[in-house]
């Protein structure tokens, strides 16, 4: 008898996430879409800080089908995880993010196919927000539902046809930030949407990189694709765990 091909996998990108990574595979075991087959798929970077063993022992624990793959910066851990599916659907979900609502999943697929489109995103609420995190992420759903630069996609939570992605040739690994800004530019307008429903993220970049620098950063890298192009290696050096 031939596998079941699962409906949609997950592809989380890794790095040295101890302090959240739990978290992160907890609010996905409690999704009201997840199967026993369902891959959770965690392309890791080489973490040092213990990350790997909770990952086992969530594994142990919970029996979820979860698997580790080689990582490496975000575009490139995307793309190897992302190279192990077979399912029709794709979830690249940060490892520092929590699903916020038991059916996050199950809305965003009803969305994508309903509607027919290729690429749906979420919106983001933040874990001890302050005034400016909350302005931020409202500001972002709302300019992301209104599409007037297109499709306003962010790495934390992207569900995308499988293949879509492979048709776009996957996240560019020349833009080590940027890449799912990249990947929104691929896709219609009337090919994206936004969930009704959310994801909770930390203010950890925005913290430790200096809000202001940080956000003009982000809008910088938005607009201008020479900018998504440039070394960004710094960035992810300035806000690891």
């Amino acid at each position: 008898m031939a596998q079941r091909i699962p409906d949609f996998a997950i592809v989380i990108p890794c790095k040295n996430e101890a302090g959240y990574i739990e978290r992160t595979l907890a609010a996905i075991q409690a999704q009201d879409a997840l199967t026993p087959d369902t891959p959770i798929i965690i392309a890791d970077a080489g973490s040092t800080d213990g990350t790997l063993a909770l990952i086992e022992a969530f594994r142990q624990a919970s029996g979820l089908n979860i698997s580790l793959t080689a990582g490496g910066l975000p575009p490139a851990a995307r793309n190897r995880g992302a190279a192990l599916v077979q399912a029709p659907y794709i979830f690249f979900i940060d490892a520092d993010i929590a699903l916020g609502e038991p059916d996050t999943l199950s809305k965003a697929l009803r969305l994508i196919n309903n509607q027919n489109l290729d690429l749906v995103v979420t919106h983001i609420r933040c874990r001890d927000a302050n005034w400016f995190d909350r302005f931020f992420w409202g500001a972002y759903g709302v300019f992301a539902r209104l599409k007037v630069m297109g499709p306003v996609v962010t790495g934390m939570f992207i569900c995308i046809r499988r293949d879509r992605f492979e048709a776009i040739g996957g996240f560019d690994e020349r833009m080590l930030l940027g890449d799912d800004v990249e990947i929104g530019r691929q896709v219609p307008a009337s090919k994206f949407a936004v969930a009704d429903t959310w994801i909770e993220t930390t203010n950890r970049r925005f913290v430790k990189n200096g809000y202001v620098q940080t956000v003009l950063e982000y809008i910088r890298v938005f607009f201008s694709r020479s900018r998504r192009l440039q070394n960004h290696l710094t960035y992810f050096e300035n806000t690891a765990s």
